[in-house]
């Protein structure tokens, strides 16, 4: 004997549910555009409502590929194969995934899913996506917070272009992050951080000048020390140096 799985939606709502089909032919009767739109509103609205609004895939929009672009520094990359198969994915399963986004006065920038961007941005995706990409948005304000989000997006999976990630932090230094504070958005350990400061060059990230190194005088040879920069001497050349 089987067992009837119980239905997802109960008769206690079967009234509401009724009483859209007079919206719902009023939405079929509309230009594709509209019928986009107004879809994309009253799904927002119902967001409004939702118990799960906090959760930004509660909320996925349909909106114009050419008003998503993606961002400039996402170190992430997709190498052939993986990309070949997203392709496939994409192709045979369709959209499962949107595309994560923050919004801004010029329209959606790329958080995650840069590749599923370009996917559908293909000619022959883009034809039956009608020029659409599906978005949801994420609640992030600072250009590093979009950065922060992306690279907690893409550190679960992928791999990532040390240079990339190295300007990231080094942009979240600039900003005025601390290390604790980037450790914290990026998932990184001190040691970490230390390595992406390193690929871009330690000097350049702590922009502060190195202090001069403790040199140890074995009595063996005469020992050149650097001049200090502040007090206008120059510094003498020694037997190995070049000019």
């Amino acid at each position: 004997m089987t067992t009837q799985q119980p239905s997802l939606f109960g008769s206690a709502v079967d009234h509401i549910v009724e009483g859209l089909d007079p919206i719902i032919q009023e939405i079929e009767a509309l230009p594709f555009a509209d019928q986009v739109e107004a879809l994309n509103r009253i799904r927002a609205r119902l967001h409004e409502v939702s118990p799960f609004r906090d959760e930004p895939v509660d909320l996925v929009l349909w909106v114009p590929r050419d008003r998503v672009r993606p961002n400039h520094w996402n170190p992430n990359v997709v190498y052939k194969p993986e990309m070949a198969l997203l392709i496939h994915s994409v192709d045979v399963d369709h959209y499962t995934q949107p595309v994560v986004t923050h919004h801004n006065d010029d329209g959606w920038v790329v958080t995650d899913g840069e590749h599923r961007y370009k996917v559908g941005n293909m000619p022959r995706f883009a034809r039956r996506l009608h020029d659409y990409l599906p978005v949801t948005v994420t609640d992030t304000r600072t250009e590093e917070e979009h950065m922060a989000s992306c690279i907690r997006h893409n550190r679960a999976r992928g791999a990532h272009k040390l240079t990339g990630m190295s300007l990231i932090v080094d942009a979240m230094i600039q900003a005025g992050w601390t290390d604790d504070r980037i450790a914290e958005a990026l998932g990184m350990d001190a040691d970490e951080i230390l390595r992406m400061r390193q690929v871009g060059g330690v000097a350049a990230t702590y922009n502060r000048p190195y202090n001069r190194a403790w040199i140890v005088d074995d009595g063996r040879e005469d020992i050149d020390t650097p001049a200090d920069p502040e007090s206008g001497e120059e510094e003498e050349d020694g037997p190995g140096d070049v000019d």
